[in-house]
């Protein structure tokens, strides 16, 4: 964290891989695929051994982000989930306001949509610090930002990151 000031845990994790259009009515309805099923569970395996763990999720109630959601909640334990309709297809200052209203000091794991969460990503990281690169399906970054309850445009650091069948994990 730029100049040592405490800091709050915050994990983004693009939804995992879903099924084409036509597996649908809607974009909205898309379910995940059997790819993204495998895809969530490695992503949750890494999640449940990371420290800090999270403590809580918010999730777009998007069909295949809900079940990414589901997913990490049984691989990992966790229980506490807030659902938020208006991350799906969220411009970024809403995204920050709504990710806002969910920092209390636990670590956060957020689950969304590109491409939001790049965007996001790129601006609360800290200049200097090179982004892990696209935000793939079932990807995550794990950010430390100040503590606080506003997210401020590069003032994050980069705590580790993970891409899914790649075998891209970085600390």
């Amino acid at each position: 964290m730029p100049g040592g000031s405490p800091s709050q845990h915050l994990y983004l994790m693009r939804h995992a891989h879903a099924l084409g259009q036509g597996a649908a009515r809607s974009d909205f309805e898309r379910p995940l695929s059997p790819r993204g099923q495998r895809e969530a569970a490695e992503a949750a395996a890494w999640l449940a051994a990371q420290q800090p763990k999270p403590q809580k999720i918010v999730a777009s109630t998007a069909a295949r982000t809900s079940e990414t959601a589901a997913i990490v909640m049984a691989a990992t334990g966790l229980s506490a989930i807030q659902w938020l309709p208006a991350l799906y297809r969220a411009e970024l200052d809403a995204w920050l306001r709504l990710i806002e209203r969910h920092l209390d000091g636990r670590p956060l794991l957020l689950v969304g949509h590109n491409p939001v969460l790049e965007q996001g990503m790129r601006h609360l990281l800290a200049p200097g610090i090179e982004p892990p690169g696209y935000f793939a399906t079932a990807a995550i970054v794990h950010l430390a930002v100040p503590a606080g309850d506003e997210l401020r445009a590069g003032a994050s650091s980069l705590v580790a990151a993970f891409q899914p069948l790649a075998g891209n994990s970085c600390q």
